[in-house]
């Protein structure tokens, strides 16, 4: 009696010691494919050089590899996202329309050069306006939130 009652808890603790691994594996697993897709979905929806954390979210993760030559192509309207870098003007404005739930950071810049920062709260509008830069240079519009779940805008730049 003894010995079938040892023989029961150790094969009990084996079947809990499985579905713990079992489980543990499974949640794992989800919790992977959850990041694959995350990577996926937001791989080419973007105005950001800098990957999301967990207290900011921005689109996208890199700088545009795009020119838009706002001298011969004109203004540039986006909604959502930019995928352009910005060139052949001294003079700038770039307007956006804050349409999500939250307040966003709106920058004009190129890596190591801010050239205009405004702060838009929910459902309001801003622009900026700067000539402090070369017409051949580059730059570019990222825009930032601590609220992933309303994060939406339209805008231009001219």
């Amino acid at each position: 009696m003894l010995k079938n009652l040892k023989r029961c808890i150790v094969i009990s603790s084996m079947v809990i010691a499985l579905s713990v691994t079992s489980l543990s594996a499974t949640h794992v697993y989800a919790w992977e494919n959850e990041i694959e897709q995350t990577e996926e979905s937001s791989s080419n929806i973007g105005v950001s050089p800098v990957p999301p954390d967990e207290s900011e979210m921005q689109r996208g993760t890199s700088v545009p590899s795009k020119v838009w030559d706002i001298a011969s192509n004109g203004k540039y309207d986006f909604s959502g996202y930019t995928n352009y870098k910005f060139t052949e003007k001294n003079h700038y404005k770039v307007y956006v329309n804050n349409t999500g739930d939250s307040a966003i950071t709106v920058t004009a810049k190129r890596s190591g050069k801010t050239y205009a920062m405004t702060k838009i709260t929910a459902g309001k509008s801003g622009s900026s306006e700067f000539s402090n830069i070369k017409s051949s240079t580059e730059f570019y519009i990222e825009i930032k939130t601590e609220d992933r779940d309303s994060f939406s805008f339209n805008g231009y730049v001219k």
